[in-house]
């Protein structure tokens, strides 16, 4: 067998930095957000060729297993593991496959309906590059219902590719830095607005306020970085969209209609 695999790694509440992601009310809010954005993002791919890998810690087995009772059932490519279980799952899906195609994203965003289809159509700029980073998107308020267009130098929103004999050898492309240890991986840029970065008033590293400290207050330098796609080093935050009409088309991009 040939071709390569995509898998969508989500971190859900496998990393503990507060004890508050192990409590049943955050873990029941969270999975309400999940299910009603990041869920939808993902069932409602034109390609459904892939395989999710929610993580979350092992001692809210039972307080996942819960919430998610309350919504419908996950369909069969998405599945909640623990950290202990991923290698496994990842080596037994890629097996007799040539490349991996590891997409990060968070539990509570969202790609665009196309975006798992345009990781199966992409191809390298460089075959010495290993990470395709996802700068340019959106932030979205869902508490306000305000969009804007988004712009984040190194974005959770990106993809590793892997030879698959490397990878079950046990290379791995470390984050340690965070999301800026993309840049000392040779890498390339996807240049179409592919994510929706979802703001709901409960995340926490970012929120529509604090983001909107990154609005320039040059007009060009929007237009540098939305017309002549620009690489700045930091974040861009906007134009925003106000036409609810256009909200609502740009929203269906994301979750499919209905």
């Amino acid at each position: 067998m040939s071709g390569k695999r995509i898998i969508v790694r989500i971190n859900f509440n496998n990393y503990t930095a507060t004890k508050e992601c192990l409590t049943k009310e955050w873990i029941n809010y969270r999975i309400s957000i999940f299910t009603n954005y990041t869920l939808k993002s993902l069932k409602a791919q034109i390609n459904q060729d892939f395989k999710v890998f929610v993580l979350y810690n092992p001692v809210t087995r039972d307080y996942i297993k819960q919430a998610l009772a309350g919504h419908q059932l996950l369909p069969e490519n998405v599945e909640f593991i623990t950290d202990a279980e991923l290698d496994k799952k990842i080596t037994e899906y890629i097996d007799g496959y040539e490349e991996l195609y590891y997409v990060h994203l968070e539990s509570d965003d969202l790609y665009r309906t196309d975006f798992i289809q345009q990781v199966y159509d992409y191809r390298l700029q460089n075959a010495e590059n290993v990470a395709v980073l996802c700068p340019y998107g959106y932030m979205y308020d869902s508490n306000q219902n305000r969009l804007v267009k988004f712009y984040f130098y190194a974005p959770s929103f990106c993809f590793f590719v892997y030879k698959v004999k490397d990878f079950q050898r046990g290379l791995r492309y470390d984050l340690s830095k965070g999301w800026t240890s993309t840049l000392e991986y040779p890498h390339e840029v996807y240049k179409t607005p592919c994510y929706i970065n979802h703001c709901h008033g409960k995340n926490s590293g970012i929120s529509f306020e604090r983001a909107s400290f990154w609005r320039p207050r040059k007009e060009s330098d929007v237009l540098a970085v939305w017309d002549d796609h620009a690489l700045p080093t930091k974040a861009v935050f906007g134009p925003e969209i106000t036409d609810k009409d256009e909200i609502k088309r740009i929203l269906e991009e994301f979750t499919g209609r209905g």
